[in-house]
């Protein structure tokens, strides 16, 4: 996200009442990444920014900086209602709370410490000899 603009979204539009949201994404910006075992490395690319409104996107722009928020949740109870030979899970008990979901100070902690990133110019050189 940028650091401010009145255009996109950008870090003064991220609060406890909208960050899943926000992070999360919609307009065609939205980036998400299943992991189906504990401690497997993914890569999520990036190619879109949401407009304030969350209507739409645009691509993100060349050599410009931009914090990166990530939002994670474990979906065992999406996963076990969904399944058809769940041993570990009685939903008739309702054992099983809310998906565990990473808060807004873990989400910030990561985009801090990631630091701002700078996207590059893909563009191919061109040079004219005469």
């Amino acid at each position: 996200l940028p650091a401010a603009d009145g255009t996109y979204v950008d870090v003064g539009d991220i609060t406890v009442g909208n960050y899943k949201s926000k992070i999360i994404g919609s307009g065609g910006a939205v980036f998400q990444e299943f992991v189906p075992e504990a401690y497997r490395n993914v890569d999520v690319e990036v190619s879109l920014i949401m407009n304030d409104a969350g209507t739409d996107s645009d691509p993100l722009a060349t050599e410009t900086d931009y914090n990166i928020y990530c939002f994670a949740m474990d979906d065992w109870k999406i996963e076990a209602e969904s399944s058809v030979h769940s041993v570990n899970f009685n939903y008739l008990a309702d054992n099983v709370g809310s998906p565990n979901e990473a808060d807004l100070t873990a989400v910030t902690n990561f985009k801090d410490t990631l630091g701002v990133i700078t996207t590059l110019d893909l563009t191919p050189p061109s040079i004219t000899i005469t």
